[in-house]
């Protein structure tokens, strides 16, 4: 009854529809037919039957306004949550606050490459001035090898020697390298000497320089007793023919013309007779490399 006169109260316009009301008469309804079938189970079968409730088909026009009234409530709350949302469907409302977390998250990254940018910036200039820096000091550098190895100078001391055969009892070839070379007379100690030890033809005596040195002097001292061994020697710059020895002599001078350059000096001897030498000087500028050689 409660709902029928709500029904027609509705229907007259006295009430207006809520969204609440709507779903609280949607549950007494229900609840209603719940009470009325439950009561009817639990009669015993010797009490009389009540009344059977008028079947929801005989109320075609309830039944249709009911129908017309959850319609248009539902358009109401769509209406109200479209509204809610900005005018957006939920979908489009997830998608937009998606892109908006997406469109943050990449202004982020922005600002975080800015700023990578502005540090990596930095240490690339720091690298530069570095690098400017270093340029500088081997500009420096380079400047004073070129004057040190333009400058002409002993480039045969304590440098590797050989000879082919040695005289005892230890005139070894080291000796001429060695920078003594006293007037003394004393070719077993503290004026040591190279000797050979064979009298064959072509005894050489070597002194490897290490690197290609342009040869500017090449200075022989012969021993202090000096006799005929020393004559018929050739003096070699790598292939190059420095000059010889045709007298005796304390000291041998030999110019080498301009533009020669040797890694090794040698000493030849070209007649069937000893080679022996005090000391061997070699001056010279460098060293410089193949593309130097000019």
């Amino acid at each position: 009854k409660q709902w029928y006169q709500r029904r027609v109260a509705i229907t007259a316009g006295a009430y207006k529809p809520t969204h609440q009301y709507c779903a609280m008469f949607i549950v007494h309804f229900i609840v209603l037919l719940t009470s009325v079938q439950t009561q009817a189970a639990q009669q015993n079968s010797d009490v009389l039957e009540p009344p059977p409730l008028t079947p929801l088909h005989d109320c075609p026009e309830e039944l249709s306004d009911l129908q017309l009234l959850i319609r248009e409530e539902s358009l109401s709350i769509r209406e109200e949550m479209f509204t809610i949302l900005g005018g957006r469907s939920l979908g489009e409302s997830y998608l937009l606050d998606t892109v908006k977390e997406l469109a943050n998250e990449v202004r982020q990254l922005q600002q975080l490459i800015r700023t990578n940018q502005d540090t990596v910036a930095g240490q690339l200039n720091e690298v530069q001035a570095n690098e400017e820096r270093i340029l500088e000091e081997t500009a420096r550098c380079t400047e004073m090898i070129d004057l040190a190895r333009s400058e002409v100078r002993l480039i045969s001391h304590h440098k590797r020697t050989w000879q082919n055969s040695t005289h005892s009892p230890a005139y070894f070839p080291d000796f001429v390298v060695d920078g003594v070379y006293t007037r003394q007379q004393d070719q077993n100690g503290a004026n040591p000497i190279a000797h050979t030890f064979s009298t064959d033809r072509n005894q050489v005596l070597m002194i490897d320089l290490g690197e290609r040195f342009k040869i500017h002097t090449i200075k022989v001292w012969n021993k202090i007793n000096f006799d005929d061994n020393m004559l018929g020697v050739y003096v070699y710059a790598d292939e190059t023919l420095v000059g010889g020895v045709a007298e005796n002599q304390a000291l041998y001078n030999f110019d080498v013309r301009d533009g020669v350059f040797a890694r090794k000096v040698y000493l030849k001897q070209s007649r069937a007779d000893w080679l022996n030498a005090l000391e061997v000087q070699v001056f010279g500028t460098g060293p410089y490399g193949e593309d130097e050689m000019l």
